[in-house]
């Protein structure tokens, strides 16, 4: 009964401080420090999201005062993210027209990006 036990069980030390889990302990001052460190982090964030979302806003305006109907149809497709259905009836064409559209720009938007990579 005893040859298959558990060997070197002692003894536990109630009165020491045990942390199970991966986690170390903190002191309430360091958690403190932590968090206004991250209070910060989410104050910049916050500005920054705000800056990104006026200058989305001033392209939207930009984008819908266009007579450029190939911009147009491009911003909604790849940046709204609007299917080719929507986008032709918001802007009042067929679908098919809006489709070569989005299909020339495609093109045009990858043979770009071909060509401002063997540039960089």
């Amino acid at each position: 009964m005893y040859d298959n036990g558990p060997k070197g069980v002692g003894v536990v030390d109630y009165s020491a401080e045990r942390v199970t889990g991966g986690q170390v302990a903190m002191q309430l001052d360091q958690v403190a420090y932590r968090l206004n460190e991250i209070d910060k982090k989410i104050d910049q964030f916050v500005s920054f999201l705000e800056i990104k979302r006026d200058v989305r806003d001033r392209i939207d305006k930009i984008i819908q005062s266009s007579e450029d109907l190939d911009m147009r149809v491009t911003y909604m497709r790849d940046y709204k993210r609007l299917p080719l259905q929507l986008i032709a009836d918001e802007l009042g064409y067929s679908y098919d027209h809006v489709k070569r559209i989005s299909s020339r720009n495609k093109k045009l938007v990858s043979s770009w990006v071909i060509h401002h990579n063997k540039r960089v």
